[in-house]
């Protein structure tokens, strides 16, 4: 994977966008506690003058079993208004529905368009390894993506649980991109054949 791929973020950078990935969203339009504090950090760093822009990005999980009355994106984007982000500074991205397709759609329909190369991505521990190797994958080389995880701890009894469901799902994208020769930045080609393997093996017909 290409260098500019750290974890960490440069102080002195100014970024095109912050990256806040969905965390769930309830019944009731609410998100979880996890996704705001990605929430709360995104406008903290947005407050210090990281980035112009926080793009919330998310639809929600192919694995509901219910029609939330919102999407993740717009529900952390209202939370987010509601700590005092400018409206203005608000770009949503309310396609996706697993991680690939979170930097697929934001690669494609707003990082490419803007010509923005350099992001950072707030995310939690143990879901920011993989959430950032996710993007490198996605957005290949020419890009710069930081990253900075949030002080958020899930309890004791179910972190465990966590990390190695997060491992394994880590492990699994490896193989599948070896297996494939997957080339880093060749977005279409890795949404196409993620979006096969996903019909194929884990979405319920």
């Amino acid at each position: 994977m290409a260098q500019n791929y750290v974890y960490g973020y440069n102080r002195g950078m100014k970024y095109d966008a912050i990256l806040v990935l969905g965390r769930g969203v309830y019944k009731d339009g609410s998100t979880s506690e996890s996704a705001k504090s990605t929430v709360e950090k995104a406008v903290e760093l947005f407050n210090d003058g990281l980035s112009d822009r926080i793009i919330f990005s998310g639809k929600w999980t192919y694995t509901l079993d219910y029609t939330p009355p919102t999407t993740e994106a717009r529900a952390m984007a209202n939370y987010a208004q509601s700590l005092g982000l400018p409206e203005n500074a608000t770009l949503l991205e309310e396609d996706s529905y697993t991680t690939v397709t979170n930097a697929y759609f934001i690669k494609k329909d707003l990082l490419i368009p803007n010509n923005w190369k350099r992001v950072v991505l707030v995310s939690i521990y143990p879901m920011s390894q993989r959430a950032h190797w996710t993007l490198g994958l996605i957005f290949g080389p020419e890009y710069t993506c930081d990253l900075i995880n949030t002080d958020f701890t899930f309890p004791p009894e179910t972190i465990k649980e966590k990390e190695a469901k997060e491992k394994e799902k880590l492990e699994y994208g490896k193989k599948f991109c070896q297996l494939h020769d997957l080339i880093p930045g060749d977005h279409e080609t890795i949404f196409r054949l993620t979006e096969e393997d996903l019909d194929k093996n884990w979405r319920k017909s």
